[in-house]
């Protein structure tokens, strides 16, 4: 998981010997991060037994010292650290001395966190167990109540010269950097020996892991149970199911035109966001302490039911444990190809219903797609632009029924040139069209046929629309393969199957087009 870095107010005063001390994060501050963004570190969400050793850094950048102790207090978490007699420690030491730092940031990896939405699509964020890597001075705040509380400056030492040298001064400073260099280093290979070093992942294939797992093969057995560990933590994903899931995702290619997400662990329904309006307006201040432009987006909670795409087939003990590998790996790859028929077929039915309820925002043309000139074309492809334009969305393309595409693809210049043309170079020329991808585009527009869409299926005349990646959203798992044998007559059945949603969380981003 990233590190995250958050910044918080604080007030420095002097006493001591180079320690400062003060509230690194208060908790129960709720915060505005961004934007629609709010978030709040919980109390106690600091744990001294787990969090580990945590540096002193000048903005984030340059170590200058050490965090001595942390505690958890009725404010928040209030540290103590030691700043380094380095070049920049002591230049940072004598600005929060003075007062004239006086703010802290910290850098910490979120380890437990609850977020929620309120009524105005706002998302609300509680860190309630969090891993401190780093607290930092920095000049700006983002909470008003942290508090650098104490400052304290250390003695001269007796046996340190009154003046130095600049050669020594030098030679001091480089020798103090590299000492907490070294430091960090034992810090961080002491932390390595401890963890558990993760299983390799298993690069074979799907058919070599079922024969493994017939001859008892421990790690295809771990892998296969799902308990291979990443060194992040997460389960590894073997290579198979990787190959597998590119197989079925290779099927459905309008999917790979729009957004991508990970499915939840549990739940037969997907809560999501749909975004239905959004007025508002950015623009320039006119001076400091103007109010900027104001305006609301609306939105609405809508579900959408999780899917499982897969199938499945027999096969003898017999041809598991002796057959050539091929075979076995050309079963699962027919039954992920064929998991991914059917997942682009639910996809296109998202998208095409997506269309139809938006048919009353269609571009029109009295013409039919075999009558379209290129002027006539370029014109609803202006307007396209225009529209996704007021609606702050991209224009990634244009998606089409397969007889209309067909049209698109034999348009013709006026000297019977195609616009669309497999090398994509000629006088005339405007677009390119891939037979293989089955993908073309005109004026860098990309159009793409929808071969799941039959006539009348978007709706009456509308045979495609203009689209944002934005509007759609998929959310999946990786395909998976299952087994269960048969001792009786020595077969087993495999399947290969898969979980998916489709949300249309920004249907703005598709304009319908209707042609005559």
């Amino acid at each position: 998981m990233d590190m995250l870095t958050r910044e918080y107010a604080a007030q420095a005063q002097a006493s001591g010997d180079r320690l400062i001390t003060g509230i690194a994060v208060p908790y129960d501050d709720e915060i505005e991060y961004m934007p629609g963004w709010f978030e709040t570190v919980a109390r106690d969400s600091y744990n001294p037994e787990t969090n580990g050793p945590i540096k002193l850094f000048w903005q984030h950048s340059d170590v200058i010292g050490t965090v001595t102790d942390a505690r958890n207090t009725p404010e928040g978490l209030e540290i103590t650290a030691r700043i380094s007699e380095t070049s920049l420690g002591n230049d940072v030491y004598a600005l929060a001395k003075d007062g004239a730092i006086d703010r802290f940031s910290i850098g910490f990896i979120p380890i437990d966190t609850d977020t929620s939405r309120d009524d105005t699509g706002a998302t609300h964020a509680v860190h309630k167990a969090i891993n401190i890597r780093e607290v930092s001075l920095v000049p700006f705040p983002a909470y008003d109540n942290a508090k650098v509380t104490d400052v304290r400056s250390a003695p001269e030492s007796p046996t340190r010269p009154e003046k130095e040298s600049p050669i020594m001064t030098e030679s001091r400073d480089a020798l103090e950097t590299v000492l907490d260099r070294m430091e960090s280093l034992e810090q961080a290979f002491a932390a390595q020996a401890q963890a558990q070093a993760p299983a390799p992942v298993d690069t074979r294939s799907a058919a070599q892991v079922l024969k493994a797992l017939a001859t008892g093969d421990a790690q295809a057995r771990d892998e296969y149970n799902g308990t291979v560990s990443a060194a992040d933590g997460t389960i590894a994903r073997p290579t198979w199911i990787t190959d597998l899931t590119r197989l079925t995702d290779r099927v459905n290619p309008l999917k790979e035109l729009f957004s991508v997400g990970a499915l939840p662990k549990d739940g037969m329904s997907l809560e999501y966001t749909e975004l239905k309006a959004n007025t508002v307006t950015v623009a320039e201040q006119a001076k400091e302490g103007d109010n900027l432009r104001f305006g609301g987006i609306t939105t609405q909670d809508k579900t959408t039911p999780v899917k499982t795409f897969g199938g499945y087939t027999t096969l003898t003990r017999q041809a598991i444990e002796r057959t050539r590998i091929p075979l076995l790996q050309t079963h699962l790859q027919g039954m992920a190809l064929a998991a991914g028929k059917a997942s682009a077929a639910y996809f296109a039915s998202v998208f095409n219903a997506t269309a139809t309820a938006r048919a009353t925002e269609a571009l029109a043309s009295p013409k039919t797609a075999s009558t379209l000139t290129w002027s006539d074309l370029a014109g609803l492809i202006v307007d396209a632009a225009d529209r996704f334009q007021a609606a702050a969305l991209p224009l990634d393309g244009l998606i089409v029924d397969k007889a209309t595409f067909k049209a698109l693809a034999a348009l013709t210049a006026s000297d019977g040139r195609p616009l669309m043309t497999v090398s994509g170079t000629g006088a005339n020329t405007v677009g390119t069209v891939n037979p293989a991808g089955l993908a073309g585009d005109l004026v860098g527009i990309k159009v793409v046929p929808n071969l799941l869409a039959t006539p009348g299926a978007m709706g009456e005349k509308i045979v495609g629309a203009f689209y944002s990646s934005l509007a759609l959203r998929t959310y999946e798992t990786p395909v998976v393969q299952l087994q269960d044998e048969n001792i009786l007559n020595l077969t087993q059945a495999f399947s290969v199957y898969r979980y998916q949603a489709v949300a249309a969380e920004i249907p703005a981003g598709i304009v319908p087009l209707k042609l005559a």
